[in-house]
């Protein structure tokens, strides 16, 4: 999710590929190969360069545009789901809803009921069974917001995190109740002056993450540096998570908890 520009000819490959699958998403028979020749590379050197500069391979990154993509028709337009699947490039309904569910965390229909819920309260667990992670965030001067913290099993997070915390400030942070495994930490917040509104643009929040897998073995564990919060960059992937769903459910959760 965050380029690794060690050449600038295969960073710009990486941001015309992008741009290829922005304009071409909806087409159910893009495939690899088709990417890969837009930019003149066999898919085996794209899929190669294309995840040494965003994190991630080609495909998934496309996943991620076509599901950004029905989050947007799903909360601006009045079209059935059937035409909402086949407009962001998928053949089958039953495979749009199941990926839609697995990567946003929530199904299609559950998206698509409004939520007033804008006002974030902080919700970290106290006390949990589990290791537990701490480290340090770092917001631009002119964040004030929100700020979600998630552990993940890939690279960018989808579906729900393992563990999360949720607080309305940088600094310090903790997340507890993590189960033994290795997981990717990634931090997105939501900035108010930006004004927050149902739905999120998700795709225009402030991010960052931990580059290397983290190692939770019932331990707690010190991140040795700071992450700092930035802005989107032309590279990065839609954060396709339900930012407002989710908060929902986790606020239930560590209101039984605490």
């Amino acid at each position: 999710m965050f380029p690794n520009v060690m050449n600038k000819y295969q960073y710009d490959i990486v941001l015309k590929s992008i741009e290829y699958m922005k304009n071409n998403y909806s087409d159910d028979t893009l495939t690899l190969d088709s990417i890969a020749n837009s930019v003149n590379l066999s898919k085996f050197h794209f899929n190669r360069v294309f995840k040494k500069i965003t994190g991630i391979p080609p495909r998934k990154y496309l996943m991620s545009i076509r599901l950004y993509k029905s989050k947007q028709l799903l909360h601006e337009s009045n079209l059935r789901l059937t035409d909402i699947c086949f407009d962001v490039g998928y053949n089958s309904l039953s495979t749009f809803t199941s990926k839609f569910k697995s990567e946003v965390g929530i199904s299609p229909s559950t998206y698509k009921e409004k939520t007033s819920i804008l006002d974030f309260k902080e919700l970290q667990h106290k006390k949990v069974n589990g290791g537990e992670i701490t480290g340090r965030i770092i917001a631009p001067p002119n964040f004030v917001g929100t700020i979600f913290i998630g552990l993940f099993n890939e690279f960018i997070p989808s579906g729900e995190p393992i563990a999360c915390s949720i607080q309305n400030r940088d600094g310090d942070f903790l997340i507890d109740g993590v189960p033994n495994g290795e997981f990717y930490l990634f931090v997105a917040g939501a900035n108010k002056k930006d004004g927050l509104r149902f739905p999120i643009d998700t795709d225009n929040l402030y991010r960052c993450m931990h580059l290397e897998k983290i190692s939770v073995k019932d331990n707690s564990i010190n991140l040795t540096y700071p992450l700092k919060l930035r802005e989107k960059n032309i590279a990065d992937p839609p954060i396709i998570l339900s930012l407002e769903h989710l908060y929902k459910k986790y606020e239930k959760i560590f209101m039984r908890a605490n």
